[in-house]
């Protein structure tokens, strides 16, 4: 069994678009393959009967993707014009009902300020929007805007390509250097011990430590505390 870490936001995207920063011609190369050099990709959510987004401002420097800002919408009434997206998508112009119809919407809507767990969603799946972001711009001559299907090839990509599987062996992996690092004297950092031992990002270590406790692989903060603690008096 493979831990399913992306499932549950593939069910909350609705929409991507990406859209060229600076002049459109403007590419670099990433492992060889033309890319932007710098461009933005957006992501449409639902979530909680609202529609909201959330743009990823990407640069490439040194053939290394840079996330150099998020921006995130407030919250809007659901349904959102789909429709609106579509037309786009497909190179369809408005017609003048549509265009008014569309004027109506942006007059009319209720935007509510940014919450609290649109601020969470995107911090927890962080990694795994940038992930997306830099198999859009690799693909951005062919593709620059994405369904729910659509999106739902690229985590299968990233999986396939980009990313290591986690699997409960991964798992119980990071437990034991996690628990190790813990419990060692002096004190290590754990989620350095993971990032070095894996070869991954502080925010992928963070991931794995977090999947793994999730999975019951690995303990509390408290559970390692107190045997941190038993550890200590045995040997005073």
């Amino acid at each position: 069994m493979v831990y399913d870490e992306v499932t549950t936001l593939d069910d909350l995207l609705i929409y991507a678009s990406l859209v060229h920063r600076g002049k459109p011609t403007t590419e670099t190369k990433l492992d060889g393959k033309p890319i932007p050099l710098w461009y933005e990709v957006t992501y449409y959510f639902k979530n909680k009967g609202r529609a909201w987004r959330a743009t990823f401002t990407i640069r490439i420097l040194d053939n290394t993707p840079e996330l150099q800002n998020i921006t995130i919408g407030g919250l809007d009434e659901f349904p959102f014009p789909i429709w609106v997206l579509t037309k786009w998508k497909n190179k369809e112009k408005l017609t003048e009902a549509e265009r008014k119809r569309l004027i109506t919407y942006s007059e009319n809507r209720l935007t509510e300020s940014v919450q609290r767990y649109q601020t969470d969603l995107i911090a927890k799946y962080q990694t795994q929007l940038l992930d997306r972001a830099v198999l859009m711009g690799l693909n951005h001559s062919a593709r620059q805007t994405y369904t729910p299907k659509e999106l739902k090839q690229l985590t299968k990509q990233i999986q396939a390509t980009t990313r290591r599987k986690v699997t409960p062996a991964l798992l119980k992996h990071v437990a034991s250097i996690y628990l190790r690092a813990e419990t060692s004297f002096p004190k290590a950092n754990p989620i350095q011990e993971i990032m070095d031992e894996f070869k991954v990002s502080h925010r992928r270590a963070q991931e794995y430590a977090q999947y793994a406790r999730a999975q019951g692989y690995l303990p509390t903060p408290k559970q390692i505390k107190r045997k941190v603690k038993k550890q200590t008096n045995k040997k005073g």
